[in-house]
């Protein structure tokens, strides 16, 4: 409790601010691939191991065109995030594969389709997408994702949003609220995999390494050998960010991440506050221009 209470104090000092929208996967960590010469794509387009949705490519393939695409993400460097109903759409994929899951039902369904080398990933978040009793018995409900996903196998990544302080802590600051609720560690707990959704914070990269830092130690608390994949975004909740800022962000955090999450966010359900899509975003940023 007095190492919860310290980090506490760092994040108020620092005044972080929460915001969840779009989320995470994971998947066991792939070799560094060898650096492509082909030209406009950066060295960190292939030095990263990204987290993706199918969704997201398409907003990229519009933008960049599909070669492009296919260059940077491939199987053997990329989880490619779909929903359990689509696994079969993606052959070439399989054992590469997180099947999004917003709830326990979810969860059960992703498992029926998981073939050997797919996670399941459970992204709880105060949104219509998770029932409201899972929301308030988060903790509870990643402790029953975990013994499912262990009964069958299958590695289970946790992805928990800060916005669920607003259910759990409400009254508190959300990102201090999250810390405190007890969610990260009882997630860290059930899971081989934690994504952080830090994306809230990627706009100022100090603050985005410092909660990340944050969420990490107190995950490991629980359980040490949890790896992590960082949640990064366009367009997080509508702003503005600078391809220079993502790669700064994964400069200060690239040592103890398993890789990234890389959302392409368009206003809807999941996030009614982000606005027009921006894969532009993402393009400059796996190109290396700002």
């Amino acid at each position: 409790m007095r190492a919860l209470a310290k980090w506490l104090v760092v994040l108020v000092g620092l005044g972080l601010a929460a915001a969840a929208c779009g989320s995470p996967t994971a998947a066991p960590r792939a070799s560094k691939p060898a650096r492509s010469s082909s030209p406009g794509v950066a060295p960190i387009a292939h030095e990263v191991h990204w987290w993706i949705a199918a969704g997201a490519l398409r907003r990229l393939e519009a933008v960049a065109g599909p070669g492009f695409v296919d260059q940077v993400f491939t199987p053997a460097t990329t989880t490619l995030i779909v929903a359990p109903a689509q696994a079969g759409e993606y052959p070439s994929w399989a054992g590469h594969l997180a099947l999004d899951a917003t709830s326990l039902g979810g969860v059960r369904a992703a498992l029926r389709v998981a073939r050997p080398g797919d996670v399941v990933l459970l992204d709880i978040e105060h949104w219509p997408r998770t029932p409201l009793a899972e929301q308030l018995a988060a903790a509870a409900t990643y402790q029953e994702a975990g013994v499912l996903a262990r009964a069958s196998g299958v590695e289970l990544v946790a992805a928990p949003a800060t916005d669920l302080a607003l259910v759990l802590e409400p009254g508190q600051k959300v990102t201090t609220g999250f810390l405190a609720s007890g969610v990260v560690q009882a997630a860290a707990k059930a899971a081989s995999v934690f994504e952080i959704q830090a994306q809230g914070l990627e706009a100022n990269p100090a603050r985005y390494a410092a909660y990340v830092d944050v969420v990490e130690q107190l995950a490991r608390t629980a359980n040490p050998a949890v790896r992590f994949v960082l949640g990064l975004s366009t367009n997080p909740s509508g702003q503005h960010v600078s391809p220079t800022a993502l790669a700064a962000d994964i400069a200060r955090t690239r040592g103890d991440a398993l890789g990234y999450w890389l959302n392409i966010p368009q206003a809807g359900i999941s996030c009614p506050r982000c606005g027009v899509a921006q894969p532009q975003v993402a393009v400059s940023l796996l190109r290396g221009t700002a």
